[in-house]
């Protein structure tokens, strides 16, 4: 029997360790450190764990806590682990952190994304990356392991066996994941209350999540590729699970079926990874520890957990784009008016027909009717009077406002405008 310390076992991942030791018949729970719950029984915070873990209480923590074991998990926030690492280390055989703090194999990309200098750097290297169906040669043997983070995992499943055989780009991935409120922790926060996520779904961290970068450091580790992907995450009104849709360019032709082999042979021999035609959901992959994978659509790239929520986003873009033809029609009407976009670029409409665009002041000429009733109110004019005729106005989906004219395509603006003023000009 292999005796296991879990420090930070209050919480949600502790919570789960703990579950899944005691269902393990070579793992028992010596100690389990709870910096809230000290002297709290396990079962009294977790009542589900009673039967099998009802005699045991959280421990406070201290440097010897793990003596004489032979393997200790972190479960700790992020920023702790490095703390504590030093001195706990000696005291037990084996490390298995759940935090990010070891996940990076570099100081300076930790700083970058997590704000904060490494405090113990000399130890990155030292540390193996906790994704056995991708790094299973490293981890064996392995006495310190960094376990992946949550969306990094469902993202690098899906992705690395595809960008390793040289099936899709490597660049230009997009990541678009969703998971419940689990993966905020269990210490109360206002945007986690029950009436703040109910019925909402919600996207964070735009462009600016951590796990981008570790999961463009899985991907690439694994592939032999260096990997620039996109990832926007989502809060969804559930407890726990993540749904993550993946994007990638196909490199050359190559069919679903031919996909899901690459992933089905990839993943022959993993117990814990499925491969299906079917677009699973995340009630699929419920209490256990298994990832679901599918791949649909060549253009559309493979797809971790579930493929429907793609169709959903479909269908309100071309809501959102109708809601914007109707609004522009009704702006056809309204005769002369003024709007400004979000970058500062003023427009001058009459009945749908761009007259002019100006900024800061300078109004540049772009023709239109009218126009001479205009002139002397407009200064430093760079280009000439376009055709009226040959004028239309453009709104489309993800790109703002454009101009076509005689001469070419011209973006004015780059943002969506908002109305200033309707209504007619004085003769």
């Amino acid at each position: 029997m292999h005796k296991v310390a879990i420090v930070g076992a209050s919480g949600y991942v502790g919570a789960e360790i703990l579950r899944l030791i005691a269902a393990h018949d070579e793992l028992e729970v010596s100690v389990a450190t709870g910096s809230s719950s000290a002297g709290t029984p396990i079962a009294g915070r977790y009542p589900h764990l009673a039967g099998v873990l009802g005699g045991l209480t959280f421990s406070e923590y201290s440097p010897d806590i793990a003596e004489g074991t032979d393997v200790t998990f972190l479960a700790l926030p992020h920023g702790q682990s490095q703390q504590i690492l030093p001195e706990l280390r000696p005291a037990t055989k084996r490390v298995i952190d759940l935090s990010a703090d070891f996940r990076f194999f570099d100081a300076a990309t930790y700083e970058q994304w997590y704000g904060e200098p490494h405090q113990q750097p000399e130890l990155l290297r030292e540390f193996v990356t906790g994704l056995p169906e991708l790094f299973r040669s490293e981890l064996a043997g392995a006495d310190q392991i960094a376990v992946s983070g949550c969306y990094v995992t469902a993202a690098s499943l899906a992705l690395a066996p595809l960008v390793g055989a040289g099936l899709v780009e490597p660049k230009g991935i997009i990541v678009d994941a969703a998971s419940g409120t689990s993966g905020a922790g269990r210490t109360a926060k206002p945007e986690m209350t029950f009436s703040a996520v109910d019925e909402n779904f919600t996207a964070y961290g735009l462009l600016d999540h951590r796990h981008t970068p570790e999961m463009e450091m899985v991907v690439g580790r694994h592939s032999g590729h260096d990997v620039q992907l996109l990832f926007t995450p989502h809060l969804a009104p559930m407890s726990r699970g993540i749904l993550a849709t993946c994007y990638t360019r196909p490199v050359g032709s190559f069919t679903t079926d031919d996909a899901l082999a690459c992933l089905a042979d990839f993943y022959a021999a993993e117990p814990f990874v499925t491969v299906s035609h079917t677009s699973p959901s995340t009630k699929s992959t419920l209490g256990s520890n298994s990832a679901h994978l599918t791949r649909m659509e060549q253009y559309a790239a493979e797809q971790r957990f579930e493929e429907a929520g793609w169709a959903r986003d479909r269908h309100n873009a071309l809501a959102r784009s109708l809601m914007r033809r109707q609004q522009w029609a009704a702006l056809e009407s309204a005769g002369l008016f003024e709007a400004v976009s979000a970058a500062g670029e003023h427009v001058l409409v009459d009945h749908g027909i761009l007259v002019a665009t100006w900024r800061d002041g300078n109004r540049l000429l772009l023709g239109g009717p009218d126009v001479t009733s205009l002139t002397s109110r407009q200064v430093a004019p760079s280009v000439e009077a376009a055709e009226e005729s040959a004028l239309i106005w453009n709104w489309l989906e993800g790109s703002g406002i454009r101009l076509i004219s005689a001469q070419g395509t011209l973006a004015l603006p780059t943002a969506p405008v908002r109305i200033l003023k309707v209504g007619r000009a004085a003769a």
